[in-house]
C-alpha cells in the first residue's frame, strides 16, 4: 500500500511524462474556445468554369469554386429561402426586420481541395427591391436566428452548415457570392 506522498509523487511523474509526450508549452493557446487561431496567406479571387455574370444558378444548386493556379476548392450550396416578417426568436432582444423581410437561406460550405479558403460573411449579398443588402444591413444580426454565417476558414474536409440571414426590402431577388467585391456566382429566388 502506497502512502499519500508516494501517490502524489507518482501522479506528478505521470503528468510530467504525458505533458512531455504531448509537446506541452507554457504559452497558452490563442483564439476562442481554446482553439489556436491561424491567419492564412491572402486569398486570391476565386474562379469557376464560367465566372461572373454568366454563373447563374437556382437555389439548391451547389457551385464549386477553385482558386486560380491552386488546387484549393470550395463548394457553396445554398438551399431554398425562408421568408419571415417578424423576429426569429421569442426573446425580447430579438428584433423584427427593419427593411420588411428576413431572408434565411441555409448554406452548406465545404472545403474540397488542399489549402485554406477564407469565407467572408460580407461576400454574400442580396439584390432585391432595387437595393443591395448584406448581413450588416438592417436588423439581420439581431433577428434571433441561430447557426448564423460567420466569417471563417475552410480546409479540405471541413463542412460548415449555417444560415445566411439578411434583412431585405423584398422577398424575391438574387443572392450573390462576391468575394473581394467581384461577382463569382448568383442564385435567383
Amino acid at each position: 500500500m502506497r502512502t499519500t506522498a508516494g501517490r502524489a509523487a507518482a501522479l506528478a511523474a505521470s503528468c510530467a511524462v504525458l505533458l512531455a509526450g504531448c509537446g506541452a508549452s507554457s504559452t497558452p493557446p490563442t483564439g476562442i474556445g481554446g482553439h489556436t487561431s491561424r491567419t492564412p496567406k491572402s486569398q486570391p479571387t476565386p474562379t469557376i468554369a464560367k465566372p461572373g455574370k454568366s454563373c447563374n444558378a437556382k437555389l439548391g444548386v451547389p457551385v464549386t469554386f477553385r482558386l486560380p493556379k491552386s488546387p484549393t476548392v470550395v463548394r457553396v450550396a445554398p438551399k431554398r429561402v425562408h421568408v419571415y416578417t417578424g423576429r426569429l426568436a421569442s426573446y425580447a432582444s430579438a428584433y423584427p426586420p427593419a427593411n420588411g423581410y428576413f431572408l434565411k437561406i441555409p448554406l452548406t460550405l465545404a472545403g474540397l481541395g488542399p489549402g485554406t479558403w477564407q469565407i467572408d460573411r460580407l461576400a454574400f449579398v442580396i439584390h432585391a427591391g432595387g437595393r443591395t443588402v448584406d448581413v450588416n444591413s438592417g436588423n439581420g444580426g439581431f433577428s434571433g436566428a441561430s447557426h448564423v454565417l460567420t466569417s471563417t476558414f475552410l480546409d479540405k474536409g471541413d463542412v460548415d452548415k449555417t444560415n445566411l440571414v439578411i434583412d431585405s426590402p423584398a422577398s424575391h431577388g438574387v443572392m450573390s457570392y462576391e468575394p473581394k467585391g467581384k461577382l463569382a456566382c448568383s442564385w435567383t429566388f
